[in-house]
C-alpha cells in the first residue's frame, strides 16, 4: 500500500511533509485487525506512531508503509506437509 505525500522545502533547507495522518482504526481498517490491536501494538513499541498535543495517536503513512514492508515474510508455495503457506 502506498499512500501519496506533498514534499515542500522550508526556506531553511529542510524537507518537511504535508500529508494527511493515518488514524489507528485506519491503520486497523488496513491490517483487518482492530483498532484497539492497533493501540497495543502501539503502546508496546511494535508500530511507529507520532502522539498528538492533545493526546490522540496517529500514523505517518511512509512509516506505516516502511513498517509492513519490514514484515514481509517470504511465501513457499507449499509447506511439508503439503499445505498451503502464505502470509502471516
Amino acid at each position: 500500500m502506498r499512500l501519496r505525500k506533498q514534499q515542500h522545502t522550508s526556506s531553511g533547507g529542510r524537507r518537511r511533509v504535508t500529508e494527511r495522518l493515518l488514524t489507528a482504526r485506519q491503520v486497523a481498517d488496513l491490517l483487518d485487525v482492530s483498532a484497539e490491536t492497533v493501540l497495543r501494538w502501539t503502546r508496546r513499541g511494535d508500530i511507529p506512531a507520532i502522539r498528538l498535543p492533545g493526546g490522540a495517536i496517529r500514523f505517518r503513512p511512509e512509516d506505516f508503509d516502511a513498517w509492513l514492508e519490514g514484515r514481509a515474510v517470504g511465501v513457499s508455495s507449499q509447506s511439508p506437509k503439503g499445505t498451503v503457506r502464505g502470509i502471516v
